[in-house]
Parts: C-alpha cells; sequence; structure tokens
C-alpha cells in the first residue's frame, strides 16, 4: 500500500504494520497512540453532518457509543502491541487527560498506563 498524505494516522499504522513493521517504531517523535490519539482529539472524529458538533460531544460519550468507532481502533493497535507507557516525555494517557475524556483515561488506565510515568529521561 503507497502511503498518501490524505490517509488518517491510523490507516499509515496499519500499512506500517503490514509491511511487518513494529507498531511501537511507528514514528521516532512520539508514541505510536500519542500521535493516534493527537489526530483523534485535533480531528472530526466521524463523518456525519454534525461532525463539528458530534466531534465536541464525543469526548463525553462512553467509547463503545462513539460514532467514529475509536474503540475498534484502539483494540487494534492494542492487539497488535501498541504500548500504552512509550512515548518518552509525551504519554498517550496525557491526550486523554488533556481533553478531558474520562472514559478515554480509564480505558487507557485498564490498558496499563501509568500515572506515575515520568517518561524515560526523567533525569532521576
Amino acid at each position: 500500500m503507497e502511503l498518501t498524505e490524505k490517509m488518517s494516522v491510523f490507516e499509515k499504522i496499519k500499512a506500517h504494520v503490514a509491511a511487518g513493521q513494529n507498531i511501537n517504531e511507528f514514528s521516532n517523535d512520539a508514541a505510536v497512540l500519542y500521535i493516534f490519539l493527537d489526530e483523534y482529539y485535533r480531528c472530526s472524529p466521524c463523518d456525519c453532518d454534525d461532525a463539528e458538533n458530534l466531534s465536541n460531544r464525543e469526548p463525553s460519550m462512553p467509547l463503545v457509543d462513539r460514532p467514529s468507532g475509536i474503540l475498534a481502533k484502539l483494540e487494534w493497535l492494542f492487539a497488535h502491541g501498541a504500548d500504552v507507557n512509550a512515548g518518552g516525555e509525551w504519554l498517550p494517557l496525557m491526550q486523554a487527560v488533556g481533553n478531558l475524556d474520562v472514559a478515554m483515561t480509564a480505558y487507557l488506565l485498564d490498558q496499563g498506563a501509568d500515572p506515575h510515568y515520568a517518561g524515560e529521561d526523567d533525569g532521576i
């Protein structure tokens, strides 16, 4: 599959994995889950007529009820080895907490996100 600029981050991650690459080596800049969640929170999460209003409400919905299908995508990422604590200073949990997404925060904690993790280069 040829990667294009119009592809979502999720599609690019899937292509990366399909090419036999390690999911956690998707980017040198940040963890794969951080990059995925960054796009999720920045972009309209679904293709519907009321996408702008829905994107404002989606973080207040249970993951299973979100029209974007975020839960299935997260399950795919974890099934393929995404590390919830990877990322050095930029952890996936930061995305959920910073966007006041209680359901996502709980889900990431259930997947093993460490709320006390200080990153790889914490200077201690």
